[in-house]
């Protein structure tokens, strides 16, 4: 049986409790006043990344993660819709400019301009690190981890590996997720989630990896998609 699908108790390796005493009214404040920031320079960054000013949406990408700490707890708060659209920007701009000639440009910032020279496989673990300590609690020290990752934010840093041919690291991604998911206690699963990210493992990235025995074995033995989706 693929070790992907394994499944654990979640209390069992000290997961991060849904309830806790720790949020604060000054936190709440504070994400409260967070919000009203974070609405209208999400507009102008989508804005801008359409019209292709990539140092502009650089620039508010910065201002905002400025104002998105990671969760105090695995439960999810004012700023958790926030976190995953900034961080789903995040990957699709350095995807997006990965190789591109807009390297030249004089306005690009240093950083971002640093991260576009890394060899590809390392941009991606760049931007694996970067999300898993966006996402993962703080409240009781909790180390980065893959499992807290939502699922549309593991799609998307698979569909940034697969863009820059770092299939491999991909699959790692994919399987440390499946192996760590429920290690850690969620408010509630995502079914859907879960199928997209199956979908593009099975149906995308073991393909490419010729890995065609693999994905049916792993089809046959896992035991959260229903069957006729296996079927389809």
């Amino acid at each position: 049986m693929p070790t992907a699908t394994t499944t654990i108790t979640a209390n069992a390796f000290g997961a991060v409790p849904l309830h806790s005493k720790y949020p604060t009214a000054h936190t709440q404040d504070t994400s409260n006043s967070s919000l009203k920031t974070l609405r209208p320079l999400y507009s102008r960054a989508t804005r801008a990344f359409v019209q292709r000013e990539f140092s502009l949406v650089y620039s508010l990408m910065e201002s905002a993660f400025a104002l998105l700490p990671p969760p105090l707890v695995a439960s999810p708060d004012a700023l958790s819709s926030h976190r995953k659209k900034w961080d789903l920007l995040r990957i699709t701009l350095e995807s997006t400019m990965y190789g591109s000639h807009s390297l030249s440009d004089p306005s690009l910032h240093h950083r971002l301009k640093e991260d576009l020279l890394l060899p590809p496989p390392v941009l991606i673990d760049t931007l694996l690190r970067r999300s898993t300590r966006l996402f993962t609690p703080t409240a009781f020290s909790q180390r980065p981890s893959e499992g807290f990752l939502p699922a549309q934010i593991v799609v998307t840093l698979v569909l940034a590996s697969l863009k820059l041919e770092c299939n491999q690291v991909g699959r790692g991604i994919i399987e440390e997720w499946l192996a760590k998911r429920h290690l850690v206690e969620r408010i509630q699963d995502d079914e859907d989630g879960y199928q997209k990210v199956v979908e593009i493992y099975c149906l995308h990235l073991l393909p490419r990896l010729d890995e065609w025995e693999y994905a049916d074995e792993f089809l046959r033995y896992d035991q959260e998609l229903p069957q006729q989706v296996k079927n389809v």
